[in-house]
């Protein structure tokens, strides 16, 4: 079993932060500017659209430990092999779901959800992959060998 160096997890973390971040300011500086023309679905309609988009959103957040519970063994067990190890894989599949909950909340701002909303979607997703990048980085750490000697 591989371990990826933290410059290997760090990386992947900092493209989806560079996507998610500027997405989520410039929607909220658009709502602030008047620039979403936008209001076309009624209320029925976009609390239908946001039960689903909660549900996918959820769906997203809870995927990369499936990944990596299910699809981590397959790949391992793969014949065939590539230049990407397995670890890796399940890494970038799990950033690219993690971005669902952000792309939600940009479509559905612009299908006309209020900006509060849209932000909760938004920042479900930046949330969901700070917490996955803590748990990828706590994963591989071992327990430091102790002994009876204090060092001061």
């Amino acid at each position: 079993m591989e371990t990826i160096s933290k410059k290997k997890k760090l990386i992947p973390f900092l493209i989806f932060i560079v996507f998610s971040l500027p997405a989520l300011v410039l929607t909220n500086v658009r709502d602030r500017l008047g620039l979403n023309p936008y209001n076309f679905l009624s209320v029925q309609d976009l609390n239908i659209l946001k039960i689903g988009g909660i549900l996918f959103s959820l769906y997203a957040l809870i995927a990369p430990w499936f990944f990596e519970r299910f699809f981590l063994p397959l790949f391992r067990k793969s014949s065939v092999r590539s230049r990407i190890s397995p670890e890796t894989k399940i890494l970038l599949m799990s950033y690219t779901m993690l971005y669902a909950p952000v792309i939600s909340g940009e479509l559905f701002y612009y299908l006309g959800l209020p900006i509060a909303q849209v932000n909760y979607f938004m920042v479900a997703g930046i949330l969901g992959a700070l917490v996955w990048y803590m748990y990828t980085l706590r994963k591989n750490v071992s327990p430091r060998a102790t002994t009876g000697n204090k060092t001061i």
